[in-house]
C-alpha cells in the first residue's frame, strides 16, 4: 500500500463508540475515524507514513483571509498557550501573520487589528501556589508585547482538567463576539486547544456532543472543526489545527518521550547552588554549564516535568556522564546510547545575562518543549547551554522567581515521580549519587 492510499485509509476508515447520553432519542453513536480511535485509546497514530502524507494547515490563508473578507462579522482569536511551556507554545509567527500591515512596534493596542485577541493560559493547575493571578496575567501581557504581538484584550488563566477559569473564558468570548461573529481557537500543537473546548462543552452541559480527540501526539487536529452549541445562533466557533513548532523538542521525540515532558503533577522547583566549571543536566536533552559568574556561586532552578531526571556535577566530567548515562539514568530520552545517537549531539550556545537579585531568580532560560532554568544572580553571568540542533531557546524575566526550600546536592537528583513510586524520597529531595 503506498503513502497516498495509507493516508486515505486513515481519513476514511471509521469506528463507532456508543454515546453516553441518558436520553435514548439523543443516544446517537459517536463516530470516530480510525486515526482518532487510535489516538484516543492508544496514544499514537496507526500509520506514520499516512500521517506524513496528510495536508498541512495555513492559518493565515484559512483564518486570516476569512477575517479580512467578513468585515461585517465580529472576530475573536482565542489563543491557547501552555503556561508550563509559554515561549515554546506561543504561536508568535502564526499570530503575526494575522496582523494588519502596521509598522513594527504599533501593536500596543487592539485598534486596527480587525479582531479581538484573547489569551487562554492553560495548565495553571501545574504551577505552584505562589504563581498568583495578578503576577501571571501581568507576565503574559508583557511577554506578548515582547514577542511583537498586541497586548491581549483579555488574559484568562485556566485549567481544562479542573475547570478553573473555563467559565470566564466562555463568557468573555461570548460577550466579545456578540450576536454575529466568529471565534477562532488557535494555538501550538499540544497547547491544550481541544481540551479547553471539551471543558467548555462540559460546562455548557452538551453531554451528547462529540468530544474532540486529545492526545500527547502532536498534530491531533487535522482541519478546522466547527464547534456547536457554545455561541448564539448567529455565531460560529472553530477549532483549528495546532501550529507545528519545529523548534519544540516534541518534534524530535517519540510519543512516549513527549508524554514524559508533559507535566502531569504540579511543578516543583529543583534548585542547584552551582559554582564556575559545574554543570546541570536536564535528562539527556539539555545541559547548562556555569562558565563565569560575579561571585563564588549562583542559583539554577529547574522547572520541568518530574519525569525529567537531573544531574549536578563537574563540567570536565559532563561529556563522559552523558555518554554513560544518556537515555538510561538521564531521561528522557529512553533507549540508551542507540537512542542518543539517533537524536544527534547536543550543541553549545553561549548565554550572557544580567541578573538583579541573589535572593530570588530574575532571569529565565526557556527551552521550547522542555521547561526553563531560572537563574538567581546579581550582576553579569556567562553560561553555556547545550541543546539539540534547532531547539528554540529564549531568555526573559522570571515567571516564578522562588527557589526550592531545599538545595540539591551533587549527583543524580531523583524525579518526584520516582520518589513517589519508591516511597523512599520526598518530592524535590536528592536521590543516589
Amino acid at each position: 500500500m503506498d503513502i497516498d492510499e495509507d493516508a486515505d485509509r486513515l481519513q476514511r476508515q471509521q469506528d463507532v463508540e456508543p454515546s453516553t447520553s441518558s436520553n435514548e432519542e439523543d443516544a446517537l453513536p459517536a463516530i470516530l475515524c480510525a486515526r482518532c480511535y487510535s489516538l484516543r485509546h492508544y496514544g499514537h497514530v496507526v500509520s506514520q507514513h499516512g500521517e506524513a502524507a496528510l495536508p498541512g494547515f495555513d492559518l493565515n490563508k484559512k483564518v486570516g483571509r476569512k477575517i479580512k473578507l467578513q468585515k461585517y462579522r465580529r472576530a475573536v482569536v482565542l489563543c491557547v498557550v501552555d503556561m508550563a511551556d509559554f515561549d515554546g507554545s506561543l504561536p508568535r509567527e502564526a499570530l503575526q501573520e494575522l496582523l494588519p500591515g502596521l509598522e513594527e512596534g504599533e501593536y500596543g493596542s487592539q485598534a486596527g487589528l480587525g479582531y479581538r485577541l484573547v489569551v487562554a493560559a492553560s495548565k495553571v493547575d501545574l504551577l505552584p501556589p505562589q504563581a498568583t493571578q495578578t503576577r501571571l496575567q501581568a507576565w503574559v501581557h508583557r511577554r506578548c508585547r515582547q514577542a511583537g504581538l498586541p497586548s491581549p484584550a483579555a488574559v484568562h488563566l485556566i485549567s481544562s482538567v479542573k475547570g478553573t477559569g473555563v467559565k470566564d473564558v466562555l463568557g468573555s468570548v461570548q460577550e466579545m463576539v456578540g450576536a454575529r461573529g466568529d471565534v477562532w481557537v488557535v494555538g501550538a500543537q499540544n497547547a491544550g486547544k481541544s481540551s479547553l473546548i471539551n471543558a467548555m462543552q462540559r460546562l455548557a452541559g452538551l453531554k451528547g456532543g462529540q468530544q474532540l480527540t486529545t492526545a500527547a501526539q502532536p498534530g491531533t487536529t487535522l482541519g478546522m472543526l466547527k464547534v456547536e452549541g457554545l455561541l448564539q445562533s448567529g455565531c460560529k466557533m472553530w477549532d483549528t489545527p495546532g501550529v507545528p513548532h519545529r523548534f519544540q523538542l516534541s518534534s524530535k521525540l517519540t510519543a512516549d518521550e513527549v508524554r514524559m515532558l508533559l507535566p502531569r503533577r504540579q511543578l516543583k522547583p529543583r534548585t542547584f547552588r552551582a559554582s564556575a566549571d559545574q554543570t546541570v543536566f536536564l535528562g539527556g536533552l539539555a545541559r547548562i554549564d556555569v562558565v563565569q559568574i560575579p561571585a563564588q556561586t549562583i542559583y539554577l532552578t529547574i522547572w520541568a516535568s518530574d519525569e525529567v531526571t537531573c544531574h549536578y556535577g563537574r563540567t570536565d566530567k559532563a561529556g563522559d556522564r552523558l555518554s554513560s548515562n544518556g537515555g538510561s539514568l538521564l531521561v528522557p530520552p529512553v533507549g540508551g546510547s542507540v537512542r542518543m545517537a539517533e537524536l544527534g549531539p547536543l550543541l553549545p550556545q553561549d548565554i550572557l545575562l544580567e541578573g538583579s537579585n541573589w535572593k530570588e531568580s530574575s532571569v529565565d532560560i526557556a527551552i521550547a518543549g522542555l521547561g526553563w532554568i531560572a537563574v538567581g544572580v546579581k550582576g553579569p553571568a556567562d553560561l553555556r547551554l547545550w541543546v539539540h540542533e534547532g531547539v528554540g531557546v529564549t531568555t526573559h524575566a522570571s515567571m516564578l522567581p522562588d527557589y526550592a526550600q531545599a538545595l540539591e546536592r551533587p549527583g543524580f537528583s531523583s524525579s518526584n515521580l520516582k520518589a513517589a513510586v519508591k516511597g523512599k524520597d520526598k518530592p524535590g529531595k536528592v536521590g543516589s549519587k
